[in-house]
């Protein structure tokens, strides 16, 4: 059998290591953090300060994929959810009088936005309120960052548009 030349070799090595990346490569977790979303004073302001207990509606994680070409997302709700409960926690104002409130979040439904090459992403937001009553709005986003940002973005719209909501509302003044 026949010796491949050292640089024969290289350039085979180097193909193969291209090709890997390519394939590989376009494959990606997306990541949220909530110490990137922060929801403005004035978005919670005409809110009573109540205890509200915030509890994720997943119970275990799940990997959902999708394509945004030429990249494959890799979505986990519950993560994306435990995003959205600690940026909402730290912009509600603590404490107070009143009953305590539980509010069941749930992200789920990562989509993008319109159709390719449409930029943006959208996911939908539900709230689930302790009395029964349950909201559900939508955020889109879109990051030249990248796939993290985008979704952060998106999560951002949907508390804000959940502060909004009118039954999320009527259940906190309750």
């Amino acid at each position: 059998m026949k010796r491949l030349s050292p640089k024969l070799a290289a350039a085979r090595a180097a193909v193969v290591a291209c090709t890997v990346a390519l394939v590989f490569g376009c494959t990606t977790t997306v990541r949220t953090d909530p110490a990137n979303l922060k929801i403005e004073p004035g978005a919670v302001s005409h809110l009573p300060a109540r205890n509200v207990t915030l509890v994720n509606g997943h119970a275990s994680e799940t990997q959902l994929k999708f394509s945004t070409p030429p990249h494959t997302l890799i979505v986990e709700p519950k993560q994306m959810t435990d995003t959205a409960i600690e940026a909402l926690r730290r912009a509600l104002p603590p404490g107070g009088k009143g009953a305590p409130k539980r509010i069941v979040l749930r992200v789920h439904s990562p989509r993008q936005a319109g159709p390719y090459p449409t930029p943006g992403l959208l996911i939908t937001l539900d709230a689930d309120y302790g009395d029964g009553t349950r909201s559900q709005v939508f955020g889109q986003g879109y990051s030249a960052r990248g796939a993290d940002r985008s979704f952060e973005a998106a999560l951002l719209q949907a508390l804000n548009k959940l502060l909004g909501d009118a039954r999320f509302v009527a259940y906190m003044k309750r």
